[in-house]
């Protein structure tokens, strides 16, 4: 499997969607009264590759240099011996946008839907 520049590279020049964890969107304003706001994000992303356990190694590569961890993941033979594989990335919120762009570049993009909650 040929693996986008910024993840042959190494963690240097990553560019990369996943479940962050939540971190604080806001600083504390006093000593018992701030509340800090915390912002879930989320992205489902369907992605078409060649080499499903290889880019699965590759993800789990790309979100330990982010900081993250690979949570979940599971391989599948479907019809006509056709594997699919689902995997669950948790991040920092910081390295969202960068991550989302990275996981983009292992394959073909076929959907994408993000959401954040507090």
């Amino acid at each position: 499997m040929a693996l986008p520049p910024a993840i042959r590279s190494g963690c240097l020049n990553l560019q990369s969607g996943g479940a962050p964890l939540p971190v604080p969107t806001a600083a504390p304003s006093g000593p018992a009264t701030a509340i800090d706001t915390k912002i879930i994000k989320t992205a489902d992303i369907t992605l078409e590759v060649k080499d499903v356990p290889g880019s699965v190694d590759a993800l789990k590569a790309m979100v330990i240099c982010q900081g993250g961890y690979l949570s979940s993941s599971n391989i599948q033979t479907g019809y006509n011996n056709q594997l699919t594989g689902t995997v669950v990335l948790r991040i920092p919120q910081a390295e969202f946008e960068n991550t989302l762009a990275g996981v983009k570049a292992i394959g073909t993009v076929k959907s994408v839907s993000t959401q954040g909650e507090m």
